[in-house]
């Protein structure tokens, strides 16, 4: 894996990030509800995220030249984060009622975003075989693809009560 589609990740990324802001700028007219929000602030975690992934293993080389450790600690940093999402997430959506534009879609993301955060802390702590360059590349297209199912579902149907109300 090149340096340069990690940094074509770091953009797409950047771009959700930045349509999310503009999204919620848009949307601050009073009828935001707190799940909306929240799902907003899950986009920008995982946009950032993907970002901080794609330059630690460069920034991380440059700091420890000897050590080599740039893809595992990145590997582990997006496991970690993912794991924490899941967690966060299922019990915040579970415990405080919130609402959800698609929930048996959501927990199922959730449910696999937490695998894919075991699997890389797995992979990066040498639990797991294979190569750490392709266990960040799916931790990072995990990122990328749920925060763009996060954006399109906050985008096209807002609050879970004005989704059930369309239909």
């Amino acid at each position: 894996m090149t340096n340069e589609s990690l940094y074509a990740l770091a953009q797409i990324a950047i771009t959700i990030a930045g349509f999310t802001g503009l999204l919620s700028f848009f949307r601050t007219s009073g009828d935001t509800d707190r799940s909306e929000l929240i799902r907003i602030l899950y986009i920008f975690i995982m946009c950032f995220t993907i970002v901080i992934g794609c330059f630690l293993p460069d920034i991380v080389d440059a700091l420890f030249p000897a050590s080599h450790a740039g893809w595992r600690v990145a590997t582990f940093f997006v496991g970690l984060v993912a794991l924490g999402i899941s967690i966060r997430g299922l019990t915040l959506f579970m415990l405080q009622h919130l609402t959800l534009s698609l929930p048996v879609a959501s927990y199922a993301m959730g449910i696999l975003c937490g695998l894919i955060g075991l699997a890389l802390l797995g992979a990066s702590l040498g639990v797991l075989p294979g190569s750490m360059q392709g266990f960040l590349l799916v931790g990072l297209l995990w990122f990328l693809l749920y925060s763009g199912y996060v954006f399109v579902t906050t985008l096209v149907w807002g609050t879970g009560n004005k989704a059930n109300e369309d239909g």
